[in-house]
C-alpha cells in the first residue's frame, strides 16, 4: 500500500499531536519519504520511476523528476543534498542520483553497481549506501559505498574487512558510522568508520558476549541493542559520540527486544 506521512503539531516545545500532511499531489504509490535537516525541503519517490519534492513542509508536491526505466528504491538527505537509488527495470544495476532542491537530479558517478541498495544514510559530513542482507542473503557477501563529499556526485567502494559477509544494519551520525557486519553465520559484530565510511575496525561494545540486533542514530549520539546473558535479558548501550559507550540495559530490562525495533533517538 501507499505510505503516508504525518507532521508533528508542536506546543510549547512538546509533541501535542500529528496531523496528515496531503499527498494529493502525488499520482504515484509512495516508496519513501526523506527530509532535509530544516524540517521544510522533502522528498518523496514513487513507483513508475518519480521524485516528488515539496519546500513548504509536504504541504504541497510537484514533480521533480522522472526516469521510467528504474525503480526507486531508498532515499536519504543531510543538510544540503538530497541521495536516491534505483534500480534499472532488467535488474542489472543500481544507479544513484543525488539533488541540492529535490526538483533537479543528476546522476553520480559510480562504480558498475550490481546490487540493490537498500539504504542510503549520512553522517553529516558524507553518504552511505549499503545492501542490508535478510533471510536467506545473509552470509552471501557485504556490499557498501560511499561518496567522496557531501553533494553525493562520486562513489567509491568501502574496504570492509575480508571476514564480513553480511550487512545487517547501519546509523550515522557525528562525523562517523557504526554497522553491524556478519562475520558468519552466528557471529553479528559491530564495527566504526571515522574516514566516512572508506574503512572499518571492529568495536568493542559490552563484554563480547552480546548478540547485537539493532543500532540507531539521531544524528549526534548512538544506541545498540541486542541479547545478552545467553539471550535471556536485554543488552542496551548508549554513546554520545559513537566511541565511548555505557551499559543502559537496566533501562530496558522490561521492554521486549522486537518492541526495540522502532525506537527512536529523540534528544
Amino acid at each position: 500500500g501507499n505510505l503516508v506521512l504525518y507532521d508533528s503539531i508542536i506546543d510549547g516545545g512538546i509533541i501535542d499531536g500529528w496531523q496528515e500532511v496531503m499527498l494529493s499531489y502525488i499520482e504515484q504509490d509512495v516508496v519513501a519519504f526523506s527530509t532535509k535537516n530544516d524540517g521544510n525541503n522533502f522528498v518523496a519517490i514513487t513507483d513508475g520511476g518519480y521524485i516528488y519534492y515539496s519546500t513548504d513542509k509536504g504541504a504541497t508536491w510537484k514533480q521533480g523528476f522522472s526516469a521510467p526505466t528504474l525503480y526507486w528504491v531508498a532515499v536519504a538527505s543531510n543538510n544540503d543534498y538530497f541521495i536516491a537509488t534505483g534500480v534499472d527495470n532488467a535488474g542489472d544495476s543500481t544507479q544513484i542520483y543525488y539533488s541540492s532542491n529535490g526538483e533537479t537530479w543528476k546522476k553520480a558517478t559510480t562504480p558498475l553497481i550490481n546490487k540493490n541498495l537498500s539504504e542510503i544514510l549520512s553522517n553529516g559530513q558524507n553518504f552511505l549506501a549499503v545492501k542490508e542482507l535478510q533471510g536467506d542473503e545473509v552470509g552471501k557477501g557485504a556490499v557498501m559505498y560511499y561518496s567522496t563529499d557531501n553533494t553525493g556526485e562520486k562513489w567509491l567502494p568501502s574496504k570492509i574487512p575480508s571476514s564480513v559477509r553480511g550487512i545487517k544494519l547501519a546509523a550515522g551520525g557525528n562525523g562517523i558510522y557504526i554497522c553491524m557486519m556478519q562475520n558468519d553465520t552466528t557471529n553479528i559484530s559491530l564495527y566504526i568508520s571515522t574516514d566516512n565510511g572508506e574503512n572499518w575496525t571492529a568495536l568493542n561494545v559490552g563484554s563480547g558476549s552480546e548478540v547485537w540486533h539493532y543500532v540507531y542514530s539521531n544524528g549526534s549520539s548512538f544506541i545498540v541493542v541486542g541479547l545478552q546473558d545467553n539471550l535471556i535479558n536485554n543488552a542496551m548501550y548508549f554513546s554520545p559520540d559513537g566511541v565511548n559507550w555505557n551499559n543502559v540495559s537496566n533501562e530496558s530490562s522490561t521492554i521486549p527486544l522486537a518492541d526495540l525495533g522502532d525506537l527512536q533517538i529523540v534528544s
